[in-house]
């Protein structure tokens, strides 16, 4: 039986100072969870930074704090 690994990254670990997603960031977990893969774990990647994905395709300035836009934002981002 493989062993499985869950990973939880939260919007912070995924986003910059200005807000929106950090591709660097990003780029390193990918890099570390396909380490986990090739070493024969079963990885599963739990994130919440939908909101910071499409806040800024959507046009606003920084991230929304009302829950229909954080909606919209998320909707986007995913």
């Amino acid at each position: 039986m493989t062993e499985r690994i869950v990973v939880k990254i939260g919007s912070s670990s995924l986003t910059s100072d200005e807000g929106g997603l950090n591709r660097e960031r990003i780029a390193f977990f990918s890099r570390e969870l396909a380490s986990l893969y090739d070493a024969g774990y079963q990885v599963l990647l739990v994130t919440s930074g939908a909101v910071a994905a499409g806040f800024r395709k959507i046009g606003y300035r920084s991230r929304p704090k009302l829950v229909h836009e954080k909606q919209a934002a998320a909707a986007v981002g995913q």
